[in-house]
């Protein structure tokens, strides 16, 4: 039952548009999402990368209903985790996901922070000229910019 849970992200992306879809979705969440938290915790650890992927994907369901403390809260618990498995690539996701929310919400402090951490883990793991390395920067000028601004 628990590997429903971890393509979750695959069917709310084929699916999102489709209202009727995320309805039915966002009515079984709160019951069996954190079933499927227990259950890879119990099968493996609270350190594993399923556990991660469940925080992951609560997190992607709160976004779509634009509960953004809530889904903020699971990606972190997703990226607490990934950094103790040290997995780069989806450590690196997890940032990008809450780095979104602040940006969205206009928290260019906290953003910048996250942009910090980003950009210190992606110049160890993607070496210094990688594209993504430019475009962190750029973010992190625009959260300097917009401090400024305020």
């Amino acid at each position: 039952m628990y590997n429903i849970y971890v393509n979750f992200n695959y069917f709310l992306n084929q699916y999102e548009k489709d209202d009727n879809i995320l309805q039915i979705i966002t009515g079984i969440e709160k019951e069996n999402f954190q079933k499927a938290v227990d259950m890879n915790i119990m099968r493996y650890t609270k350190h594993h990368n399923n556990v991660a992927v469940c925080y992951g994907n609560i997190g992607l369901l709160y976004l779509n209903k634009k509960d953004y403390d809530q889904a903020l809260k699971n990606y972190q618990a997703a990226l607490e985790i990934r950094k103790v498995i040290n997995n780069p690539a989806d450590t690196m996701k997890n940032y990008a996901e809450i780095i979104d929310i602040y940006l969205q919400n206009e928290n260019y402090s906290k953003a910048k922070v996250y942009l910090g951490e980003l950009l210190i883990i992606a110049k160890k793991t993607l070496g210094e000229q990688h594209e993504l390395i430019k475009e962190i920067m750029q973010y992190l000028e625009l959260c300097e910019k917009q401090l400024k601004n305020h």
